[in-house]
């Protein structure tokens, strides 16, 4: 990720004063100064983008939107939520919603659909999404529209998905896990 640049102090000078050794001596010392400052410079430019990034700029971008991630969240996770978050301007339209959400947590892992007879919106999150449910909950609080219902499901693992699988296969599993664990959930 990071790019080594060359520097050459040297080259900067007329050609006449690279002949001194003092000079070509006292340069020589400082460039690998101006490589820190390069790569420093360079960091800090790519932290200004939520894509490009690393631990630190993730950081400050949370703690700018007051955002406390999970022990448990990878980078990308938080860089997802981050992009999520991101993504919740105006105009709140179902699509706009529908992308901030699969932002988040993956188009495979989340569903809403609206029913606009009763003015309820539901948002079906799967296990592979569950530890964002909170944050999902408070996005999807700020997009939908005060006149709307809100529901908020966690799919969980159905009887229907063991269907083709053998007790045998399934010996070592508790009822815990195979209610429960995202490894059994369907389109995962």
């Amino acid at each position: 990720m990071s790019e080594e640049r060359e520097v050459d102090l040297l080259s900067y000078l007329p050609q006449y004063m690279q002949e001194f050794r003092e000079l070509r001596v006292i340069l020589k010392s400082e460039e690998p100064e101006f490589v820190l400052a390069w790569e420093k410079l360079q960091r800090w430019l790519r932290n200004r983008f939520i894509l490009e990034a690393d631990a630190e700029g993730i950081q400050r971008f949370e703690e700018y939107l007051r955002i406390r991630p999970f022990d448990t969240d990878s980078l990308e996770d938080r860089r997802r939520r981050l992009l999520g978050l991101k993504m919740t301007g105006l105009p709140y339209t179902l699509k706009k919603l529908q992308e901030v959400l699969y932002q988040m947590c993956g188009s495979k892992n989340v569903k809403c659909t609206v029913d606009y007879e009763h003015y309820t919106v539901t948002v079906s999150v799967m296990l592979a999404s569950i530890r964002s449910l909170d944050f999902i909950r408070e996005i999807t609080g700020i997009m939908v529209p005060s006149n709307m219902l809100l529901d908020i499901r966690v799919i969980y693992n159905r009887w229907e998905r063991f269907r083709r699988i053998t007790w045998g296969e399934l010996r070592t599993e508790s009822w815990k896990s195979l209610h429960e664990d995202r490894k059994w959930q369907e389109g995962s």
